[in-house]
């Protein structure tokens, strides 16, 4: 294991530190997830403003398009369920990326993804209490702003009163309000990473999100864009390489197979569609710049029968996982850079976390004085 530096050096060894199957396995079923929840309730939202899931197959396959500002209050409560989904297959997948690569640079490289999610299971409410926590004090907050501003709607003194109480102390409410949901942002992205790393229970976890991240936020934010930089390149060098290895198959299979597989291809290219946003965010540097890679465009294919059809939904989905892969590989960089980073921040602070090992560190008994 490179030794580490403790500073923005260690950010560049993330790419290699996260090249791991069992880390980007985690990262995969993390992307996995959070795309089957989004798959299920897309439809469900495309289903709900009269859109049958057949149709809604023909027009996205694959991607579906969740319409977020229609389907009024029950599209509103399947928008959040679709966030609160999303933020506990992060918050989990995280969690235990953090605990491997924790592990791991303690010298213990033969932790496991089991023995991650047994040590997650055992600290739980460190990791799922703290957001929770912030979000209710955020609704308090909010339900203390809206009070005076509902009452605004009284006639007559309802604008004066807007008017007099708007420096004070409505404008703090909305600072505060501001202020939690940025916490609450935070502490969603990096909560994870602390409560793996760190010994205590859900107490130290908000207390060290305050105290370390806040007290050198340009130092950690930097660290953090530089590993999300690496990561983009990290997932599109592998995406690169797998269209690649595809280009290769294709050039095979079609001077062995012939027009079939000519025609399966074409087939499965109208079910993995590379004008999707989630296939542009993975083939381009940027999301509004042209693609890095220039993916195909099915133009069609003559019928080859239900089998056929079959066959080709099979290897849309392959193409897919493909893809899902990519991106759990700049995910998993992302993941790395988090620990290397709050690492040295803590180290900046003069604690040294790889000195005992959260696992060991709980496992040593405290021994009363006589």
């Amino acid at each position: 294991m490179r030794k580490l530096t403790h500073d923005y050096k260690d950010i560049f060894f993330s790419p290699r530190f996260a090249l791991s199957g069992k880390k980007i396995r985690i990262a995969f079923f993390c992307i996995l997830a959070g795309y089957a929840g989004y798959f299920v309730l897309a439809y469900i939202n495309q289903w709900m403003q009269g859109q049958p899931p057949v149709e809604t197959w023909n027009d996205y396959s694959l991607f579906p398009y969740f319409d977020f500002e229609a389907g009024g209050l029950w599209g509103g409560l399947l928008a959040i369920l679709l966030f609160a989904w999303l933020g506990f297959a992060y918050l989990t997948a995280s969690f235990v990326s953090a605990k491997l690569n924790y592990e791991e640079l303690c010298g213990n490289p033969f932790f496991s993804a089991r023995d991650a999610v047994k040590y997650l299971y055992e600290h739980k409410r460190k990791l799922y209490l703290p957001p929770f926590f912030i979000f209710l004090f955020s609704l308090l907050v909010l339900v203390m702003l809206l009070v005076p501003i509902f009452l605004g709607k009284l006639p007559a003194v309802g604008e004066l009163g807007l008017s007099i109480f708007f420096l004070f102390p409505l404008m703090i409410f909305a600072g505060v309000l501001v202020f939690v949901w940025a916490v609450l942002t935070v502490g969603i992205f990096f909560g994870p990473t602390i409560a793996a790393v760190e010994p205590g229970d859900t107490f130290e976890v908000v207390f060290n999100l305050f105290n370390s991240i806040w007290r050198q936020p340009w130092r950690f934010a930097g660290y953090n864009a530089i590993g999300a930089a690496l990561g983009k390149l990290a997932s599109l060098a592998l995406a690169y390489f797998f269209l690649l290895s595809v280009g290769l198959f294709d050039y095979l299979a079609s001077e062995v197979v012939g027009y079939k597989w000519d025609y399966l291809l074409e087939l499965a290219l109208g079910y993995f569609r590379p004008d999707a946003p989630l296939v542009i965010f993975a083939s381009s540097l940027f999301s509004w710049n042209e693609a890095v890679i220039t993916l195909p465009v099915s133009e069609g294919a003559p019928d080859i029968g239900r089998l056929g059809q079959f066959s080709s939904l099979i290897l849309g989905i392959s193409f897919f996982v493909l893809l899902l892969f990519s991106l759990a590989y700049g995910l998993a960089v992302i993941f790395g850079t988090q620990v290397l980073a709050y690492l040295a921040v803590r180290k900046k602070e003069g604690v040294d976390l790889l000195s005992v090992p959260a696992v060991e560190a709980e496992a040593v008994p405290i021994v009363e004085p006589q």
